[in-house]
Parts: C-alpha cells; structure tokens; sequence
C-alpha cells in the first residue's frame, strides 16, 4: 500500500491551550511586575543559590512550619535576589490581569524532554478524526444520525448517563464500516516550539443569560501558545484516504461550530463578536486543545442536524448528568469560553505547505 505524507503549518489565532496535566505551584514561581513576567523557579538552582548566600536555614523554617504562607513570603521577599537567578524559564502575563494578589497554581502546556513546548499528533488527529465524523454523519449517513438522536441518557444512573454521552458522542467514528481506515491516518508530532511564545491565559467565562464575564474569585490561569504562534507536522496517509478529504470535513466542522447557521452562532448570533478577527471562512481553521468549550468537543450539530437540535439535545445530557440545568438558554452550556482579548480559544488556521 502506497503512503503519502503532506507537511501542515498551524498558525493560532487566539491562544492554545494543550496541557500535560500538571501545575506550576504557587511556591515554585515569582511574580515580576516590572517586567510582567512569571519566573518559574529550578528548584535545584534555587537550593544552591540560598547556600551560596547562607540563606538555606531560613528557607527550610520556612518549609517545615508547614505553611504556604510562610513559604511564599520567603519567596516573595528574596525574589529578585535569589529566586530569579534560579529561574528555569519565563512567562509573560502582558495579556492578562495577573497579579501576586490573585496568585494561583498554573496549568503547564504540554513540553518535551528538553523543555520546549509541542503540539502531540494524538491532539491533532482527535480533532481531525471528529471532523470526518462530522463530514460523514452530516453529509452522507442520516440514519446512523437518526440511531443517535434516539438515544436518550438514562436520567437516573450517573455512570449509565456518563456512558451514554460517551457513546452519543463518539459512535459515528467508531463504527468500523466506515473510519476503520482511520487505522492508517497517522500525524507527527509538532516541531518543538520556543518557551518565548507561551504566555498565561485567563480562564474567562462569558455567560450569555447575564450578558457579563462570569467573576471568579481565584481564577484559573494556564500556559498557552501566544496568538500568531506557527506550529508546523505532517500527516501521512495511504491511498485509500483523499487528504482533500480530510481537508473538507476540518472546514465543515468549524463552520458547523462557528458558521451562520452553527450551534453557537446560529443559535446565538452575539457570539460573532468572540471568533477572532482574522478568520476567513473560506480557508481551513480548527479548534484545538483543552479550555475551548463543550460544543467544540462534541459532534451535537452534525449528529442533529441543525443548532437548535442540538443545544437542545445538549441541554438533555446535562441535565441529566449534572441536573437542575438551565433549560431557558438559547445555547446549552449557557457559558462561552473565551480569553483576555473577548475571543474565543484554540482558534488555528490549517495550511498544507508541501
């Protein structure tokens, strides 16, 4: 069997978020207000700089009094003098309203062994192969859409309804008649990317019934790729599998999340405002990485085919799994998540450079 492999360049047009599953602690970071920047701290850089300068004793009472507090005031005094030097690298936080008042654990971007931030081909190939659902489902297989919308999650069972969303929302590319061929879609990983263009990003939640940013007392904040970031892999494919293909079903995707007649922006016209200003239609974008909200994870619009559809078969599942679900909203969840800037996250545009 033939393989043919195309390389892709990503650019972000609003941050991106992939994460690793861990967090920067507040006590192994310093804030820096002069230059807007987070200096996260090598702990063994740090314990030799407090030995040269006879300041390990001090330290250790500050850690065994068992007390954050006490920890970061330590940190926070001797910052500049002996925490900064011992800085494994640096974020900025020119975008955001961070500040030491607010200061919280961090969720990290996704790094190599080396330290540089990277884009997985398993997070690329999740979105791409929720795409040929889509384009499959949507376009071209009505009744195994109908199968679906039939399916209602059992109100009563929390582990019967976390399975039935698992199943509402995956079933059209797991069935083996038609995306087995996904065996032979593979997808590298990015080229690492520079520490320099991660930068922190708020967790921001719009909610549309208030018409308002919804307040969060101890915000979230996470590593993200700054907009404009290029992110370049390759996809290989075999003969059997039309990258052009692949191709239409990003395109149709994105446009039946963010389209005119999309399930966000169909349903809620206002939220036009929040795609970023950059994005043309007419080329192939996607949404990638973690932060970006329910509809962008789901295959609700393709699988009921039109926004009101399915909002309402989304305010279905919630309420089930979560209940007392505000029934009322045009958009079910009734938050959109976007950054510092108003716009929606994890907004790329796709290009095939060879």
């Amino acid at each position: 069997m033939n393989y043919t492999t195309y390389k892709y360049e990503l650019t972000a047009l609003s941050p991106v978020f992939i994460g690793d599953g861990n967090e920067i602690t507040r006590i192994t970071y310093v804030v820096d207000d002069r230059e807007k920047k987070i200096h996260v701290i090598d702990s063994g850089k740090f314990i030799e700089t407090l030995k040269k300068n006879n300041k390990l004793d001090q330290y250790m009472s500050a850690m065994n009094a068992k007390n954050n507090n006490s920890i970061e005031s330590f940190i926070s005094h001797e910052a500049f003098r002996y925490a900064k030097p011992s800085k494994s690298y640096s974020i900025d936080y020119i975008n955001s309203d961070f500040n030491e008042k607010y200061k919280n654990n961090i969720k990290t971007f996704i790094k190599d062994i080396y330290g540089n931030p990277y884009i997985p081909g398993s997070s690329i190939k999740g979105a791409i192969v929720s795409s040929i659902a889509d384009l499959h489902v949507y376009n071209k297989d009505k009744n195994l859409s109908q199968e679906m919308i039939n399916e209602v999650p059992d109100r009563y069972n929390r582990k019967k309804i976390k399975l039935k969303e698992q199943q509402f929302n995956n079933k059209a590319y797991l069935n083996e008649s038609k995306f087995k061929y996904l065996n032979n879609l593979s997808i590298s990983d990015s080229e690492p990317i520079e520490k320099s263009l991660l930068t922190l990003v708020k967790k921001i939640d719009f909610n549309i019934l208030a018409n308002k940013n919804s307040t969060q007392k101890m915000p979230l904040y996470r590593e993200s790729l700054k907009s404009d970031t290029k992110i370049r892999f390759s996809i290989t494919v075999n003969e059997k599998i039309p990258i052009e293909e692949i191709e239409e079903a990003i395109k149709l995707r994105f446009n039946l999340i963010y389209g005119d007649n999309g399930i966000i922006t169909g349903a809620y016209p206002d939220a036009k405002k929040f795609i970023p200003d950059r994005v043309d239609f007419n080329k192939i974008n996607l949404v990638l990485g973690g932060g970006t909200g329910f509809h962008t994870k789901t295959n609700l619009m393709a699988i009921c085919g039109g926004h009101k559809a399915g909002n309402e078969k989304a305010k279905e599942i919630l309420n089930a799994i979560f209940g007392n679900h505000n029934l009322n909203s045009v958009i079910s969840p009734r938050c959109l998540k976007i950054d510092y800037k108003n716009k929606f996250l994890g907004i790329c545009e796709l290009k095939r450079i060879e």
